[in-house]
This record gives C-alpha cells, sequence and structure tokens, in this order.
C-alpha cells in the first residue's frame, strides 16, 4: 500500500505525486490510498481522474476527528498532518506495510525496493532530515543524543504489522497530549522509533540540500511546486507531470494565496481557543 494523507489544499500535490508514482514508480501491483481530510466529491474525481490507475479514498470520521481536532497546528502543518499515526490501524491486517508519502513529494524512479526491503526489527524506515536545523538541535529537543538518528517523516516505510501489535498509535496520541513538540508528529514518530528506525539513503527523500541527480524521491520541504515562489530544481518535473492531470491548466499559487491561507489558519485558531473557553467540557483532554 502507498498511501498520503491531505487536506483540500494539497490535493492538486496529492494526485501529481500518486500520479508520478504511476508513471515512474514501477510499482504496477500496488494499492494507492488517500486519507482525506475534508476532501469534497469533486476533489477525490480530480484526483482519481489524474492519476491513471484506482485510488482508495477513506474519509476522516468522527471518531479520528476527534482524535486529532485539538492537536497543535501551523500554517504550513494542518492537522491532516497527524492522519498518518492513524493509517495503519485504518488499513487493517490485510496490509502488513504501509509506504507513507507526503503529498509535496514527487517520484522520479523506481521505488519498488521500498516495498521489499527487509526492515527486521525495526518499525519504520526513513531518511535523515536535512535543512536549517541541526540533528543535534533536534535531538535536544526530544532529550535525546546529538548522534541519534533523526528522519524526516516525509517518506516512511512503515511495518503496520508491528504497529498495530504494539498499539504504536495510542502512544504517539498520549505523547502529543503531554507536551508541545517543535515538528509536531515528526518529533513523536522519531522518539516512538528511537533505536528502531532503519536509515535509508538521502535518494529516497531528496529534501533542498542534495544534487538531485541521482534522486529516486524529490522532496518539495520548502516553496512548493504549485507556487510562483518556487526556485527549486525539480520544478520543472513536477509541472511536467501535472501537464498530464486534471490541474494542467492551474494557476501557479502567489504569495498572496499563501499569506491568506495564514491569516486563516490564525482566525481559526483563535476562533477555536475562545470555543474551548467557553465549552471546557467539550475539549480534548
Amino acid at each position: 500500500m502507498l498511501a498520503c494523507c491531505i487536506d483540500r489544499d494539497y490535493a492538486e500535490l496529492a494526485a501529481v505525486m500518486l500520479r508520478s508514482a504511476h508513471l515512474n514508480g514501477n510499482i504496477p501491483d500496488v494499492e494507492f490510498c488517500v486519507l482525506g481530510d475534508g476532501l469534497r466529491p469533486s476533489d477525490k474525481e480530480k484526483i482519481q481522474r489524474s492519476v491513471g490507475r484506482p485510488v482508495t479514498f477513506i474519509d476522516i470520521d468522527d471518531e479520528m476527528l476527534g482524535r486529532i481536532k485539538n492537536l497543535r497546528t501551523t500554517s504550513g502543518w494542518s492537522r491532516a498532518t497527524y492522519a498518518r499515526l492513524l493509517l495503519p490501524d485504518q488499513m487493517g491486517a490485510a496490509y502488513p506495510r504501509i509506504v507513507y508519502l507526503d503529498a509535496d513529494t514527487l517520484i522520479l524512479g523506481d521505488i519498488s525496493y521500498l516495498f521489499t526491503l527487509p526492515l527486521g526489527d525495526h518499525l519504520v524506515a526513513g531518511v535523515a532530515a536535512r535543512g536549517s536545523t541541526s540533528p543535534a538541535e533536534l535531538n535536544m529537543a526530544l532529550g535525546r543524543s546529538d548522534d541519534a538518528f533523526y528522519f524526516n517523516a516525509g517518506v516512511l516505510v512503515i511495518d503496520a504489522t508491528k504497529w498495530r501489535s504494539e498499539k504504536a498509535s495510542e502512544t504517539c496520541f498520549a505523547l502529543l497530549h503531554s507536551r508541545q513538540f517543535p515538528f509536531l508528529d515528526q518529533d513523536v514518530l522519531n522518539l516512538l522509533a528511537s533505536g528502531r528506525a532503519l536509515q535509508l539513503g538521502w535518494q529516497w527523500n531528496a529534501q533542498m540540500a542534495d544534487d538531485y541527480t541521482d534522486a529516486v524521491v524529490v522532496h518539495f520541504t520548502h516553496a512548493k511546486p504549485n507556487s510562483l515562489e518556487c526556485r527549486h530544481p525539480q520544478q520543472g518535473a513536477y509541472l511536467a507531470v501535472r501537464a498530464t492531470t486534471a490541474w494542467a491548466d492551474a494557476p501557479l499559487r502567489t504569495k498572496r494565496q499563501r499569506q491568506w491561507k495564514r491569516y486563516r489558519h490564525s482566525i481559526r485558531k483563535r476562533w477555536l481557543a475562545v470555543l474551548r473557553r467557553l465549552s471546557p467540557r467539550r475539549a480534548m483532554p
């Protein structure tokens, strides 16, 4: 199973990512799944029409929403980011392994290896986080040693059988309710898998600092490739795949739209805070 988790803002990115996996991934028999927060029928239809193979859609229902709706979000990370913590339970025993990909990734080559690599005793496999925050700083916030393996959660191979047997989702949500984490569920996943995360080569999650010559999975960790602000060297590859989807003629997003999204998020957080103060019994613990 290849899966991603999105809200409406990421529908286009998810469609292009899945389309690139279909075209370039060499995984003809792998099922595609989208766990969606508030997707409209029109969103699903456009994604399905774009990808080129069947896509299973799972809507975040009231029970799932109850677990994530009061967790901290930012203008860049919506509550849909927490949905990946629910994936193994939602998929069930028929799916012993899940390859999770962020919607803002692009598949440039064969990813069949991710579906066959031996995980052994590891719970997950991932690629070291690359960016302005050093691994030592990331680990310090979690109380771990400076040299502990800290992975970026945008590309994960998950032993879903082990996850379910250990009730890992319960552990993740207990941690999330215990304190605030700078990198939200990514921090929690790293804590959960401490000592049991298999490190993959950078080419499986090429972040901005990498040389993209041999990249297999590109991750647009900064400006998104459907924006005018994007200066990523692989934006052209993204747009080439997008030209074969239902978003072929969509305009690139502007800085003003991004600022408006940030403003909407700020207003929503303030409104939710007011509601919680007025109705304390309804708030999540």
